[in-house]
């Protein structure tokens, strides 16, 4: 009897596997049809009609505004970036101009002092208040100090560095161009960036404090990664703009396979400290006489404040000198506004207008001056 109703069982059997995979074949194709027209309706609705790869297309867009890209710069595995050599561009439109020369070291204008014409040249290191963020050549603070003082200044800033990078920087050049000053320009901002390997998705060398010393970590810095290196899931997925746009919001960096900042240590403040004592020895050991510590700022807050004056505090004792502009700054606050206003590019805050790199440059000069 039983083997009687076994042809029939594995029919019936048969029929119900055959039923289960058109349901499920039902079940994806209407998924799939769901989703090719709710992707249709959403790219009408946004007005995306190019077939790209959204994950190709976001990293390029914030690769513009990364570091890397704030002033023109290369890959480099000791400090991260450096300013391209030899670099020129005159913006007719902004008015104005970005050249660097040698090292990647910014040119200070049509009428700059020539390196050749001077054996001991000034050194300054710094972020981009230094390098001139958004303004030309001949604005840039190291360029007007160049013009008040009748000495060659190098600019040797660079945008979005940390004091590390800094120090770094100034270590090489200093053995190269056997500078009598050295200038090292810094902002809160760059304290913070002490305290990351990658900074503003570019990766970047960072030091360890161990028993008080410092320990030089993440060199050679590994090389960025490139726009078009994407695994072959988000080659795919990659092309939809619905599965771009919700896996943005639920993990970009995981999307995106890209890391803006990596935060590896929180010993920014003493690390300056151990730095500018390492800047003042290496500096010493070569013949550098004088080492100026030019601290600028982004506005007045005074969270800022309590930072740098701890930071002020812990060098005290480190024979260089300190040319702090918040006093001059608070002055010109107190007094007139709008022209405190003027000195940036933001009404007050971010970025120095030609006017602020001026009040820097004069304070420099009024140190230098003070003690030759």
């Amino acid at each position: 009897m039983s083997s009687e109703k076994t042809p029939h069982f594995f029919m019936r059997n048969k029929v119900h596997l055959k039923n289960l995979g058109l349901n499920i074949f039902v079940f994806i194709a209407s998924l799939a049809i769901t989703f090719i027209l709710l992707e249709i309706t959403a790219r009408v609705i946004k007005k995306e009609y190019d077939f790209k790869n959204f994950i190709i297309e976001e990293r390029k867009q914030y690769n513009q505004k990364s570091q890397l890209n704030l002033c023109p710069s290369n890959y480099d595995p000791l400090v991260g970036w450096v300013p391209k050599e030899r670099y020129f561009n005159e913006n007719e439109r902004l008015h104005q101009s970005i050249n660097t020369i040698g090292y990647g070291i910014r040119s200070n204008g049509i009428d700059e002092i020539p390196l050749s014409s001077s054996s001991y040249p000034i050194l300054a290191v710094g972020d981009s208040f230094t390098w001139g963020y958004n303004v030309s050549d001949n604005e840039t603070w190291p360029a007007i100090l160049e013009k008040k003082l009748g000495k060659k200044v190098l600019n040797a800033g660079v945008c979005g560095y940390g004091i590390d990078q800094m120090y770094l920087r100034a270590e090489k050049l200093i053995k190269i161009f056997n500078p009598k000053i050295v200038i090292l320009s810094f902002l809160s901002w760059d304290v913070s960036r002490n305290e990351f390997s990658i900074n503003t998705g570019a990766g970047k060398p960072y030091f360890e404090i161990i028993n008080n010393t410092l320990v030089r970590k993440n060199v050679p810095v590994p090389k960025p990664l490139r726009m078009e290196e994407v695994d072959p899931a988000r080659i795919l997925a990659g092309h939809s703009y619905l599965i771009h746009k919700f896996m943005m919001r639920i993990n970009e960096e995981f999307w995106l396979n890209w890391s803006k900042w990596k935060k590896v240590q929180s010993n920014g403040e003493k690390t300056t400290c151990l730095l500018i004592s390492k800047l003042e020895e290496i500096a010493k050991k070569s013949n550098v006489e004088h080492v100026y510590i030019l601290i600028q700022y982004p506005g007045l807050e005074a969270d800022e404040f309590k930072m740098i004056d701890r930071i002020k505090s812990c060098i005290k004792n480190i024979p260089v000198q300190i040319v702090d502009i918040r006093p001059a700054l608070s002055k010109i606050k107190n007094s007139d506004q709008e022209k405190f206003n003027s000195l940036f590019l933001l009404k007050g805050k971010g970025h120095p207008s030609y006017a602020g790199y001026t009040l820097s440059a004069n304070q420099i000069y009024k140190s230098i001056k003070a003690t030759q």
